[in-house]
């Protein structure tokens, strides 16, 4: 006599199809496109910038827009290149994960901004998102170069991670930003968003592959000579 609970029990559960417009980074297409409507309608731009005054009397909302407004077309062209090509590189590799990193290091970036760089009274530009998308893409890649023991991929992620701290290092000790240059009148860099992104970027990725690099360690046991 056959079981029927049992044999329902014993059905793998069907898994949830992955989203196709996800793997075409749909989102992050969307967030350009969003950009450039923003530089070439500057009121509407205006609105999106992350300005000090706006947000203290309620313009909550420029906490996560203000990284769409840019200081013209170089800062545009520079900034959501890279956006772009990351953000594409990040979606693919988990919408979740490429969402949760998104929106945190937009909330905590303006965050530190307005508590930290009190002589700044508006912030545009998607460069510390686009310094999170790079490391959260960058040491997912190590992770899964690690594990299939690809050694020449591997040291080049790291040599690109290395660089990208030495960036930021140059930024921090100048002032000055290493690629954009000539924003515009008393527009200056701020380092302090590289860091934020960056370090956003990365503690999502080692969350994301946590339970993996567990079990890694887990079985992982000291030489006898140790």
């Amino acid at each position: 006599m056959t079981c029927t609970l049992c044999t329902l029990e014993d059905t793998p559960k069907p898994r949830l199809p992955r989203l196709p417009w996800a793997r075409c980074g749909l989102v992050s297409l969307s967030l350009a496109a969003l950009a450039a409507i923003a530089l070439f309608l500057p009121d509407f731009g205006d609105a999106l910038a992350l300005r000090r005054i706006a947000v203290e009397h309620g313009a909550w909302w420029q906490l996560f827009t203000g990284h769409l407004a840019h200081f013209g077309a170089t800062h545009f062209a520079w900034d959501v290149s890279a956006f772009l090509i990351l953000g594409i590189l990040a979606e693919r590799r988990g919408l979740l994960a490429f969402l949760f990193t998104l929106f945190g290091t937009a909330l905590f970036i303006s965050a530190a901004v307005l508590a930290f760089t009190p002589g700044i009274s508006e912030y545009r530009g998607l460069s510390g998102i686009d310094s999170a998308l790079f490391t959260f893409v960058a040491v997912s890649l190590l992770f899964d170069l690690y594990q299939v023991r690809w050694w020449t991929p591997l040291t080049l992620i790291s040599f690109f991670l290395l660089a990208f701290l030495g960036k930021i290092i140059f930024e921090l000790a100048t002032g000055h930003a290493l690629f954009v240059q000539n924003m515009g009148p008393d527009v200056l860099p701020v380092a302090l968003a590289h860091v934020v992104g960056g370090l956003w970027g990365a503690v999502v990725a080692v969350a994301r592959i946590w339970p993996d690099l567990m079990q890694r360690l887990t079985r992982w046991q000291l030489p006898d000579w140790a």
